[in-house]
């Protein structure tokens, strides 16, 4: 069931404020929620969602990614990594509020998705809404237009160098946001592309190949010192 509430979502508008995205992010969140399973849970693989909840979408991967993250930041859904009964390592999409807008939900049995809780959250908590609304009154008052966007969280370097030189920041970048998606070989390199051209980081396909064998050398050692 789709509620007419979400026309006037304030958490849906305030997509508009996360990412330039917003209108495919809100245009992707309801057919996230008619692919849901009675427990609002659904496959959180990137190639699932891109090849199977909007095949005809030409978006790519990493735009995918973004509308994700933003649906996250804003509170309309939980993208996470969970392990099965079987013990097998799943990510997955949960719609936040399902229950509350769906009927015969005491007909359901169990979920072949595991829930969140305890486990690791691929994408940064929800943001402080009340801050959010003050970011976005003062940007609004200061530039004198409705249309903001939330500062980046990681930050480039203020002063822009050359790609070559942006090695370590756009390893950092990957460490932070990249890596914890979870994406195949293939979608690593799109998506850190995608991020550092929406933080205006210089950079070029060397550079990011660069940036990713640092990171993923820096993840390995990481895990065998644990």
């Amino acid at each position: 069931m789709l509620s007419k509430s979400l026309s006037t979502s304030e958490k849906r508008a305030r997509l508009h404020a996360v990412t330039p995205l917003a209108e495919f992010a809100q245009a992707l969140y309801p057919l996230l929620i008619s692919h849901a399973d009675d427990f609002g849970r659904e496959s959180g693989d990137l190639f699932t969602v891109k090849h199977a909840i909007d095949p005809s979408s030409p978006r790519s991967a990493a735009e995918f990614a973004e509308a994700l993250q933003a649906l996250v930041l804003v509170g309309l859904i939980e993208w996470y990594q969970a392990t099965d009964a079987d013990g097998r390592a799943r990510k997955v999409l949960q719609i936040i509020d399902f229950e509350p807008h769906q009927h015969g939900l005491h007909k359901r049995t169990t979920s072949k998705f595991p829930g969140s809780s305890g486990n690791f959250q691929i994408v940064p908590p929800q943001l402080n809404l009340t801050e959010l609304n003050r970011t976005e009154q003062n940007r609004t008052e200061q530039n004198g237009t409705s249309t903001t966007r939330l500062a980046p969280r990681v930050s480039p370097d203020p002063h822009p160098k050359t790609a070559r030189e942006n090695v370590k920041v756009i390893t950092r970048l990957i460490i932070a946001e990249v890596l914890p998606l979870g994406l195949t070989d293939d979608d690593l390199a799109e998506v850190t592309k995608a991020r550092c051209a929406a933080l205006r980081i210089p950079y070029d396909s060397g550079t990011v190949a660069t940036a990713l064998r640092a990171a993923l050398g820096l993840r390995k050692r990481q895990r065998a010192h644990r």
